[in-house]
């Protein structure tokens, strides 16, 4: 395959070619140039930045559990981190006994959290949001991480609207 340029691989791309699959097909039977091997298969196309170096997207979401980052805008690639991960569930109830009363026998975040629900709605949305904030900010990390050990690759991060 010849090297990255836009000059051989895209100039005079045929117009009868409409989706992903005929694109990949066009370059696996190497019509894109002359020189091209005929042994090409999965084409990962990446983002670049205007000098030309690798980006990675990346759009972050929390769940009750987890925290997912979509990669480049594909639905199917998810980067998937547990929120126990980015804030241990011991520290989160820690946080919780010091931000207010919790019974003794309360032993576990769930039940920290079914309780404080119930009896003071207001410290939970507290807490929420302090484990957004923090979810948030490890989730960063983990995509920066993602992005520049596998791929080299700088990121580009958009959190939950």
């Amino acid at each position: 395959m010849e090297p990255y340029s836009s000059a051989p691989t895209w100039k005079g791309f045929p117009n009868d070619i409409k989706t992903l699959a005929q694109m990949k097909q066009y370059f696996a039977d190497g019509k894109h140039s002359p020189y091209a091997r005929q042994n090409i298969y999965d084409i990962e196309l990446s983002f670049v930045d205007l000098k030309g170096a690798r980006v990675k997207h990346y759009q972050i979401q929390r769940d009750d559990r987890f925290m997912f980052a979509t990669v480049d805008f594909d639905q199917k690639k998810k980067l998937a981190v547990p929120l126990s991960k980015i804030w241990a569930e011991n520290e989160q109830l820690e946080y919780l006994r010091g931000a207010t009363y919790l019974p003794t026998d309360i032993s576990t975040l769930s039940e920290a959290t079914e309780y404080l629900r119930h009896n003071e709605p207001a410290t939970i949305e507290l807490f929420e949001k302090e484990l957004t904030q923090r979810a948030t900010e490890g989730m960063k990390k983990e995509c920066e991480a993602h992005a520049t050990e596998y791929f080299k690759a700088t990121p580009i991060i958009e959190p939950e609207g």
